[in-house]
């Protein structure tokens, strides 16, 4: 995060991968007494190995990051505030960036 002449400039990593659950899931298997939530852990995922969506949470920490990055935005001394995503067009970085312009209200150039 950088901040100079009244310019912030956030840069932000994609929220939690549902591989990454998955995965965890697979390896130490259902939380005890849940194994009814998890039917799909055995069965391969639907999407590329290198190109997996978020999770839920994922989406919910996006949105909360995105009202931290408004929250600095807000208390910076600027007439003119100027908001702007850019992301990958992986997956799980477009739909991170989706959730937070939703929040921001911004535009998002992929």
């Amino acid at each position: 995060e950088e901040a100079r002449a009244g310019q912030l400039i956030t840069v932000v990593r994609h929220t939690e991968r549902l591989d990454d659950v998955v995965g965890r899931v697979r390896e130490q298997g259902p939380p005890p007494g849940k194994e009814h939530e998890y039917p799909w852990a055995n069965i391969p995922p639907p999407w590329p190995a290198w190109d997996a969506p978020i999770t839920e949470h994922g989406k919910f920490l996006a949105k909360k990051e995105a009202q931290a990055i408004r929250r600095r935005c807000e208390s910076m001394d600027s007439e003119r505030r100027t908001v702007v995503c850019v992301t990958s067009p992986m997956t799980r970085c477009v739909e991170t960036a989706v959730e937070m312009c939703v929040e921001l209200g911004c535009p998002l150039l992929v």
